[in-house]
């Protein structure tokens, strides 16, 4: 990380020599006192000046020498051009550099004398790219001639100064001033000459003049953790007594100073430059827009960024990025992590609970408690240092092709080394290697895995965002195949949650292949349209196993919360849902080329009828094989599982199988229908060997009474089912336990008549 110990730096800075030289070429040569290096073949000493004598083609010339000055050094030196520069022809003074070949990718600082405005700035590059950092004065070389010198300061601190004279003038004139500390040392002085064919020969350049002190030598760029957001105010309004301004709030956790430079905002796709700021150990900053620094009455830094990219109200993705680009921490945060609506509303900022943690979702953060809305630069009113977020969870496996796989988790997670395997029963795949990243593993594989095979991938070493080791045992993985109608379908849904929740769309895979989802969309009806499709995975393919569930809402960690019995491994979450109305509505299921795979035209009359509420309450499929649209098909969610199973079996669902020979057959002898999720209804089911038969069929006691007009004059298909629910005719009430028969009448236009009794029982746990 870039530091410094201050103590320690004022001590190595006395002890150490001065970095100095000069350079008047009055010795007729550039090999000697100093030895310059590069192309030298193209140099030469013309009347005591080093000039450039290039073959007459487009191309960049350079020379270099030693050189550490960097702290309280002054570069001084004369540059005279031939012409008016331009964006082909001018030349660059290094002050600094990592490597003498200017021409290679290299970490310093250089001065651009011409280009477009032609005018001298002061360039820095990182890793070879280049940002200006001091912006000088427009048109300054815009002249047939440039003869100029140049003065370029830098002090312990990195207070930069660029000025100039128009020579025979001695008058400087400052370029501008700025404070960098992006790259503390220097190898090299040395001037790169950019030119075209007719400008290969009109470069010259003297007294050289370079004093100044090795500079601070750094401990290394900063990783993935020394900085961390810790508070976020993306809705300021309306206020609860901070500045109605949007802020990010930054930590520095490590025990040195840090100094940013060079370092970047990323929100969503915007990159916004940070300006250069220290930071000591555990201290705060804040981020804003420049235009809304003086809003802030504060006894810690802001720092204003000038065009702060708006932070969305609803949720938003935010990366801080290193002079080098290295990610050093992220931030995708929603507004459901706040503790209630009003919070959510505005004014009051998240913030992270236990700072000394990596963990970054949605368990991790919650809303200020302070009566401000926030704590800016200050330690977080629910800073809790003993807090420890639930479990980091696996949330998508992905084939990225046969040989490279990707497992993408809920929060941060780190790797220690470790033993790793992929099998299955017929075949065992060396791993190539591993390779992790924040909430990524990604692992590379020897030899390709087999489209239709199913394998195990067991990982060891990986810790989760709280340091504890994460369980990554016989994962399954497989080549996802694409679905055709009827493979996947729709088996259980949510449209009227309970207070604080959220929709839910649970999908099954009753084919025998595994399939991908991730290209899938749900969508609804509006206006007898298929509107608002939603693609369930705009990360890539999201394999779905065969004879597996997989439950799709906004937010998984609500799904959790108010179903503690679903699935964590089958629950997915996406930014947006279809929107599913309380009454009524259509749930559908599109592949890529918008063709419905599935449809369910719901209504909240398909619920138990004897609910005394049902918000929170799913609809849930009986039979997989059994029409979609069949609303017979479709009952409430066992109390008994919480009134819904994301992720895992229906609490409702059956095989569909019995024993009977017959063309009626019950599913049960005794039901009890008491909701308790265990033989709440009885199926009645019948397989005729023609078409055209016309039902009636009614349900009665012991004595004989009427207590169910199930089905009246219903034509029949070849098969199919009925469900009884152990209500009675007006469904006001279930009817009491004891023996009943249900009574079966078939008749078709030939006059064909067949009645058929079965007695079935009924009782109450």
């Amino acid at each position: 990380m870039k530091a410094f110990n201050l103590c320690g730096f004022i001590f190595w800075l006395c002890s150490t020599v001065s970095a100095q030289f000069t350079d008047d070429f009055s010795d007729g040569n550039f090999t000697n006192n100093p030895s310059w290096q590069g192309e030298t073949i193209v140099f030469e000493v013309l009347n005591s000046e080093l000039h450039l004598n290039a073959p007459a083609v487009s191309d960049q010339s350079y020379l270099s020498t030693s050189s550490q000055a960097m702290d309280q050094a002054v570069w001084l030196f004369d540059v005279r051009l031939e012409f008016n520069p331009s964006a082909s022809n001018y030349l660059d003074i290094y002050l600094s550099s990592d490597t003498s070949n200017l021409e290679a990718v290299n970490n310093g600082y250089f001065v651009r004398i011409g280009n477009t405005l032609d005018e001298v700035s002061l360039y820095k590059t990182i890793n070879g790219i280049e940002s200006k950092i001091i912006d000088g004065t427009d048109d300054f070389t815009d002249t047939s001639e440039v003869n100029l010198r140049i003065k370029s300061t830098r002090d312990q601190n990195g207070n930069w100064e660029i000025q100039a004279a128009k020579l025979p003038s001695t008058n400087f004139i400052s370029m501008g001033t700025i404070l960098d500390l992006g790259t503390g040392t220097s190898d090299f002085f040395g001037f790169l000459c950019t030119y075209t064919s007719t400008r290969s020969d009109k470069f010259y350049i003297d007294n050289i003049s370079i004093t100044g002190n090795p500079g601070t030598v750094s401990t290394g760029s900063t990783t993935f953790g020394d900085l961390r957001f810790t508070e976020v105010m993306a809705d300021p309004s309306p206020s609860a007594g901070l500045p109605e301004v949007e802020y990010l709030e930054i930590k520095n956790t490590t025990t040195d100073t840090l100094v940013l430079s060079s370092f970047s905002l990323v929100n969503t796709n915007t990159t916004k430059p940070i300006p250069t700021v220290i930071i000591p150990p555990e201290h705060h900053i804040i981020l804003t827009d420049l235009d809304d620094v003086s809003n802030f009455n504060l006894t810690g830094t802001v720092v204003g960024i000038d065009g702060f990219s708006t932070l969305a109200n609803s949720q938003d993705s935010l990366t801080l990025l290193n002079e080098a680009g290295a990610i050093i921490d992220i931030l995708v945060y929603k507004d459901d992590w706040h503790i209630n609506s009003t919070k959510k509303d505005g004014g009051w900022s998240l913030e992270l609970i236990n700072p000394n943690l990596a963990c970054r979702s949605a368990t991790a953060w919650t809303s200020s408690v302070n009566g401000q809305g926030g704590t800016p630069t200050e330690i977080n009113s629910v800073n809790d240092i003993l807090y420890t977020p639930p479990l980091t969870n696996l949330y998508q496996t992905q084939v990225i092709n046969a040989a490279h796989l990707r497992l993408s988790f809920s929060d941060i997670i780190s790797y220690q080394g470790g033993n790793s395997s992929l099998e299955n029963s017929a075949q065992s795949i060396v791993i190539d290697s591993i390779l992790t990243s924040p909430q990524t593993i990604d692992v590379y594989l020897e030899d390709s895995i087999i489209l239709g095979e199913v394998y195990f991938l067991s990982l060891e070493g990986f810790l989760d965002c709280a340091s504890l080791p994460l369980n990554l045992n016989d994962i399954p993985i497989a080549i996802p195949d694409q679905a055709s109608t009827g493979d996947i379908i729709i088996n259980e849904i949510l449209f009227n949650p309970r207070n604080g929740g959220i929709d839910f769309v649970e999908l099954y895979n009753r084919s025998d292949k595994n399939i991908d989802v991730g290209s899938l969309k749900l969508a609804n009806i509006e206006n007898d349209l298929i509107a608002n499709q939603e693609i369930i995975s705009n990360s890539g393919t999201l394999t779905l196993l065969a004879k597996n569930y997989i439950a799709i809402s906004t937010n998984n960690l609500i799904t959790l919360e108010q179903y503690p019995n679903a699935l964590t491994q089958n629950l997915w979450e996406i930014n947006d849902m279809p929107s599913y109305a309380t009454s009524e509505g259509s749930v559908l299921l599109l592949n890529p080329s918008n063709d419905v795979l599935d449809r369910l035209d719901y209504t909240e009359e398909m619920h138990f009828a004897l609910l005394n509420d049902f918000n929170g309450v799913s609809l849930e499929r009986i039979f997989f094989d059994a029409p979609t649209q069949d609303l017979e098909n479709w009952h409430s969610a066992s109390e008994v599982e919480g009134f819904a199973t994301p992720g895992y079996k229906n609490s409702q669902a059956l095989d569909g199988q019995n024993s009977a020979t017959g063309p009626f057959a019950l599913n049960l002898s005794v039901f009890s229908p008491d909701g308790d999720g265990l033989d709440d209804q009885l199926i009645l089911d019948y397989t005729l060997n023609q078409q055209g038969y016309v039902a009636n069929i009614q349900i009665f006691d012991i004595k004989g009474r009427e207590v169910r007009n199930l089905v009246n004059n219903q034509l029949l298909g070849t098969e199919g089912f009925f469900t009884w629910d152990g209500l009675s005719d007006n469904k006001s009430s279930r009817i009491p336990s004891g023996l009943y028969i249900i009574y079966a009448q078939l008749f078709n236009l030939d006059g064909s008549v067949k009645g058929y009794k079965l007695p079935v029982a009924v009782t109450y746990k």
